[in-house]
This record gives structure tokens, C-alpha cells and sequence, in this order.
């Protein structure tokens, strides 16, 4: 399968673009901790407390950066495939309490730093994982449940690429590549 941008593939498009997607991502504001490996199986929900509490483990990757890379993360790796054409009323979601908690964030700001997070976690993907997997590694992984479903789940390897394209097109008809091109 392949996707093209602007007449030249996706490759071609995100390797072109590999400096401004860096900066951008780089200086995206506000940073905050984070997780770094937000996904279900790094999630417990105690289901015996009246709130339905809520906790994450595995913190190796934590590390000061912007929300919205969990949030790109964990709708990549641990979103139901029934469920991810409804992903972005999570986005919305998520920045609806950021917001309703003091955070004074636009959502058009956020929406654009969820995107960047996006492609950097596509890029992750495709040059920490996928180029080293083999053809029956999705297979195999299905039985796992330890890696996230970008690894074991065709919908979900389409769903990065597909979602990448889009992110890259709207990004550069956004001015945040033509700002970073200005750094």
C-alpha cells in the first residue's frame, strides 16, 4: 500500500520535512511530564474504588514534554479498532479538561500539538519498530498483548499512515512549518 502528499510519497515528504518537524516538536509549549509510553497496557483502573482510579506504570520513558504526546501515543497504540475513526473526541476530550482545569490553551494550539506528536510517534514507529519487523511479526504479535496494537493490528498500521498523511498536509497549509522554516 502506499500514500502519496503533494505527488511524492510519504517518505519523501516527512523525510523533507524531518528538520521542521524536529524544531517544531522541540519547542512545543507548554511541556509538562509525561509518561512517554502512555498505552492500555501500562494502565490499571481499580474497579473496587467508588472513582474508578486510575494508574499508570512503567515509567521508564517519563520525561518533561507536551501532553499531547501521550495523548497520540495512547490513541496510536490502545484505541479499539472499532473505535478509531472516534479518536478525536478523545483529543477533544482531553483538552476539555485540560482547559476546564486552568490550563489556558486554544484548541487550535493543542489540536496542532497533538499533530506534531502524532508524526513524531508515526516516525518512532516506522524507524524503531516497523524497519526491523518481519512479515509474520504481526501475526505473531497478535498473541501478545505487552506491545501496543501498532504492531499487531493492520486497522492500526493504517490508521498512523493515513492519519500522518492528513496531520502533513494540514501542517503545511498551517503556518507551523512556514514558522519553523523562519528558525
Amino acid at each position: 500500500m502506499e500514500f502519496h502528499i503533494h505527488g511524492n510519497n510519504l517518505g519523501f515528504e516527512l523525510e523533507s520535512r524531518l528538520n521542521d518537524i524536529s524544531f517544531v516538536f522541540d519547542n512545543l509549549l507548554p511541556r509538562t511530564i509525561i509518561h512517554g509510553d502512555y498505552k492500555i497496557a501500562n494502565i490499571f483502573i481499580d474497579r473496587n474504588s467508588d472513582e474508578n482510579q486510575i494508574y499508570a506504570i512503567d515509567w521508564q520513558w517519563y520525561g518533561i514534554g507536551h501532553a499531547a504526546m501521550d495523548v497520540a501515543s495512547f490513541i496510536a497504540t490502545s484505541v479499539h479498532e472499532n473505535t478509531i475513526e472516534d479518536s478525536l473526541e478523545l483529543v477533544r476530550f482531553y483538552h476539555k479538561v485540560l482547559t476546564d482545569n486552568g490550563i489556558s490553551y486554544s484548541w487550535e494550539q493543542f489540536w496542532q500539538a497533538y499533530q506534531i506528536c502524532w508524526i513524531e510517534f508515526f516516525i518512532y514507529t516506522v524507524v524503531g519498530l516497523w524497519s526491523v519487523m518481519q512479515a509474520n511479526d504481526i501475526e505473531s504479535y497478535k498473541k501478545e498483548e505487552k506491545d501496543g496494537l501498532h504492531v499487531r493490528s493492520y486497522a492500526h498500521m493504517k490508521n498512523l499512515l493515513t492519519r500522518t498523511e492528513t496531520f502533513m498536509k494540514d501542517l503545511e497549509i498551517s503556518a507551523v512549518f512556514q514558522t519553523a522554516e523562519r528558525q
